[in-house]
């Protein structure tokens, strides 16, 4: 087994203007299930922090077989890329956009297969998940039900009382006023309409040195399931070429201080993608070139 521990105040800080999402990562996992993401199997708390206890990934991620052994093979990512498709079909089909597909979070096991780790970045665009705390039903029996405020209150007589005083409670309706409308995910490996977003929205909050969160919009869906098929593309052509779709650096500079010279240069870069060092499996040019659609409308994946 592999156990998350987070601490309770740093929970506190980072959830205390969305408190839904303090539970989101542990009710996702708890109600999906499938052979390609870690299974979940306790989660539990003390005073001082929360745990969650997963199947462990013995052979690491696809990132470290990466930095470890260098480019993959045309067949092993096409293998891989195969168990992702379904996976992201399965979260699509219960209203699930994961948002931060890259080969980090995707664990190779023993038997060769991967599983798909980390769901705290998943938007739940039907609000089902989110709403897991309004129910009286457990999930598991191996899995706590406490509620967000349950989670982190200690001793203090408000369950309400670790968050801001202006929360009025109604959990679902800022859920959606601003989950698909937020900047979530890591930098080189974002959908175009992220960067789009970012730019009319003037996004400047970092969450960590690669990887941005900001939930300050209500300009409703700004985006939907698309920008998971080309993270998909864009951790293929990682994973087969060791270069990134878009500069870290160049993105990670846009998201911090959004320019409109920034963007174009970016947008330059995402329509320059270069197959050239791919000609040599031409099917598999094909399928990243429809997954590295900047029009999400026109991206293979779009209606499925």
């Amino acid at each position: 087994y592999a156990m998350k521990i987070q601490p309770k105040n740093s929970l506190r800080k980072m959830y205390d203007s969305e408190p839904w999402r303090v539970c989101a990562e542990k009710n996702t996992f708890a109600c999906c299930k499938h052979p390609y993401i870690v299974e979940l199997s306790y989660a539990f708390h003390t005073p001082k922090l929360a745990m969650m206890v997963m199947t462990l990934g013995t052979c690491g991620s696809l990132g470290d077989y990466l930095t470890k052994y260098g480019v993959l093979t045309n067949e092993l990512v096409c293998f891989y890329a195969a168990e992702l498709v379904s996976v992201l079909l399965y979260l699509h089909d219960r209203g699930l956009i994961y948002r931060d597909l890259k080969p980090t979070n995707i664990l190779l096991q023993s038997d060769g297969h991967i599983q798909l780790v980390d769901f705290g970045s998943v938007a739940d665009v039907q609000g089902h998940i989110y709403s897991v705390f309004n129910d009286t039903e457990p999930i598991s029996p191996f899995i706590s039900t406490n509620t967000p405020q349950e989670l982190l209150s200690e001793v203090s007589p408000s369950m309400f009382s670790v968050f801001s005083p202006s929360y009025d409670g109604n959990y679902e309706s800022e859920f959606k006023m601003g989950k698909v409308g937020s900047i979530v995910g890591t930098a080189s490996y974002m959908a175009p309409e992220m960067f789009t977003l970012c730019m009319n929205y003037n996004c400047n909050q970092a969450r960590d040195r690669h990887t941005y969160s900001s939930n300050s919009y209500s300009s409703g869906s700004s985006y939907s399931y698309q920008i998971d098929w080309w993270s998909l593309g864009a951790t293929m052509y990682r994973l087969l070429t060791a270069k990134h779709i878009i500069s870290k650096d160049l993105a990670s500079m846009f998201l911090k201080t959004p320019t409109q010279e920034l963007y174009v240069m970016i947008v330059a870069e995402l329509k320059s993608v270069d197959y050239t060092i791919l000609q040599s499996h031409a099917p598999l040019m094909s399928i990243l070139n429809g997954f590295l659609q900047i029009d999400p409308e026109k991206r293979l994946g779009n209606g499925v």
